[in-house]
């Protein structure tokens, strides 16, 4: 037997788009209980907040809720898949790399002085170490679950999920795509030196090394 949260999601995927009291009234619970849920949902990235609809000069405003593009799934590996194959085709393996650097140059650029920058977010400096703070906290926003390491050798850039795990055994290069990102974020060369590999809990990951 479905519970009462099941059936308020299902009920969400079904219309795409909702207000509290519709929830209430369909499912015939309390509108308490009903935004206890969607808080539980919100918090899960399972649904979104759109807007605010205005239901009259007067009146309060309702919140709308919709499924996340998170909940409904896309077919990014697929197209990511396709359009990697036809430039693979299409330019030498060194032309493919000036495109890989090209791709990483504009997300830098973006990284650095977009709006929501990660200068403007950590407040990055020319510290080394700081540096290296900052680009963890970058990968970690792209679902990377980095973290870094100090070594006598050099530093490590320890990348506890790939992103690209759909499609990277078929594009490897997307891991030169990485490298030149962390590279020139970072400022020094680097190398991968793992590349998913098991740790002792069974999880694969792959290590960067400063040079």
């Amino acid at each position: 037997m479905k519970t009462s949260r099941q059936r308020l999601l299902e009920y969400i995927i079904a219309r795409r788009i909702i207000t509290i009291g519709e929830l209430s009234r369909v499912l015939k619970m309390s509108e308490a209980n009903v935004r206890h849920h969607l808080n539980e949902y919100l918090q899960l990235g399972l649904i979104c907040e759109v807007s605010i609809l205005k239901t009259g000069a007067k009146g309060r405003p309702a919140r709308l809720f919709r499924p996340s593009d998170q909940l409904l799934g896309h077919n990014l590996a697929g197209l990511s898949d396709q359009l990697l194959s036809e430039l693979r085709d299409e330019f030498s393996e060194e032309e493919l790399h000036k495109i890989l650097f090209g791709a990483a140059q504009r997300m830098k650029s973006e990284i650095m002085t977009g709006t929501g920058s990660l200068v403007k977010q950590t407040g990055i400096s020319k510290s080394f170490t700081n540096k290296l703070v900052a680009v963890i906290y970058l990968l970690n926003q792209h679902s990377y679950q980095a973290r870094w390491e100090a070594h006598t050798d050099a530093a490590r850039l320890i990348l506890g999920h790939c992103p690209f795990a759909a499609i990277i055994q078929k594009h490897p290069e997307l891991c030169d795509l990485d490298q030149i990102l962390i590279q020139e974020l970072v400022e020094k060369p680097i190398e991968q030196t793992a590349k998913l590999v098991l740790d002792h809990d069974g999880i694969p990951h792959c290590i960067f090394r400063v040079l």
